[in-house]
């Protein structure tokens, strides 16, 4: 559970650090939702 937390941090910080990490983020959090979706 911790690690989770961890790593939603972590995406949080990617999201500040530039809004053209936004849609990675976005990307990358629609993967995990949906790994069958490339």
């Amino acid at each position: 559970m911790n690690r989770k937390k961890k790593g939603k941090n972590k995406v949080m910080t990617i999201a500040i650090i530039g809004p053209g990490a936004v849609g990675t983020t976005l990307a990358f959090e629609l993967k995990k939702v949906l790994p069958d979706t490339e």
